[in-house]
């Protein structure tokens, strides 16, 4: 509970609290000359949820910034309300961790992130080009960063600029390229590069951006690899005339997916319906563009697995639901009966209203 009393008993009350309770105030309370006091304990743990603290001012984070403690100046870092100026002195401490989590700061000015893009630790680096507010000019410049891993965090930003995804589209780390390959804001001719990669991983990640252009869809869609044309039976994206090429792919999983895609136009439904493989038809009865005569077919599927999933669909049509409640599988009659017991009282609630 809050304290709430006169300014001199404060101190007294607070002296009186066992370490939990005075954490607990300290990273709870929106008092402000609390948390002045507990600024000054002599618990780190206390003075840590001080420096946490959403409510603690500007004043105190500036006070605390300055604790021998790396785990309060780190506190101290990562509060929203510390000011850019204290988080400029903080890009300068001693140690790493504190570093980058002024690196990771959303209030970090851009001239600080430029000072730190140089640090000498890489994960300082690393932090510095994931944080969406790094100056493009800066992202460049850690795009040539000897660590792999601080090269991908600049591929992975989405404010990175054109020039430097060129740059990195031909790193030879083809974890960089496949980072690349995925960022939604990779140019359409860079994706086209990466299309023809000799990575595999890059391909897959080129057909699954949503932002891939039809015509490089189209090729991926012949691929030589099956999860690559899985990815692009999967994309939100791709066009009907695909996913109509690859629904008679001879890898199950690539035609799985094109019974998952809503893109699907419900002529390939009906067909991927009375496929082969109990997968690809389980797929076809949770897609929820699935048509009414489709269900019913499903409902008759050999397997129970298939015709469980169709009475699990919100929109199946009741007479199927009541053949499905008689199933003799009892996990599909048991789905069905709870649907039909759902929709009863529905339907009940809205004659009510």
């Amino acid at each position: 509970k809050e304290i709430i009393m006169n300014k001199e008993n404060l101190l007294t009350e607070i002296s009186k609290m066992s370490e939990d309770k005075r954490e607990n105030l300290a990273y709870n309370t929106s008092n402000v000359e609390i948390l002045n006091i507990l600024a000054d304990d002599e618990s780190m743990f206390v003075r840590e949820d001080v420096a946490r603290n959403k409510n603690t001012p500007v004043t105190i984070l500036t006070k605390l910034a300055k604790d021998r403690y790396q785990y309060i100046r780190c506190s101290v870092a990562t509060n929203k309300n510390t000011p850019p100026e204290t988080l400029t002195h903080l890009a300068e401490d001693e140690a790493n961790d504190v570093r980058i989590a002024v690196a990771e700061s959303k209030n970090t000015p851009a001239e600080t992130l430029i000072l730190l893009a140089k640090d000498e630790n890489g994960g300082v680096r690393w932090v510095v080009a994931e944080n969406i507010n790094t100056p493009p000019e800066i992202l460049a410049l850690l795009a040539k960063d000897e660590k792999g891993y601080v090269r991908r965090a600049v591929a992975k930003n989405i404010n990175t600029p054109a020039e430097t995804f060129a740059l990195l589209a031909k790193d030879e780390n083809g974890n960089i390229r496949w980072a690349v390959a995925k960022n939604i804001n990779t140019p359409p001719e860079i994706l086209a590069q990466l299309a023809e990669d000799e990575d595999n991983g890059v391909r897959r990640a080129v057909a699954e951006n949503e932002n891939s252009p039809v015509e490089l869809l189209s090729v991926l869609a012949q691929d030589e690899k099956g999860y690559v044309r899985w990815a692009v039976a999967k994309n939100i994206n791709t066009p009907p005339e695909i996913l109509a090429q690859l629904a008679e792919d001879e890898d199950n999983g690539v035609r799985r997916a094109v019974a998952k895609n809503e893109n699907s136009p419900v002529e390939l439904l009906s067909v991927l319906a009375q496929d082969e493989d109990i997968y690809v038809r389980k797929a076809v009865a949770e897609n929820k563009n699935a048509p009414t005569e489709t269900l019913a077919l499903l409902a008759k599927d050999e397997k129970g697995y298939v015709r469980w999933a169709v009475a699990k669909k919100i929109n199946t049509p009741v007479d199927v639901l009541e053949k499905l409640a008689k199933d003799k599988n009892k996990m599909v009659s048991e789905v069905a009966e709870e649907a039909l017991k759902d929709r009863k009282e529905k339907s009940r609630a809205n004659i009510e209203r």
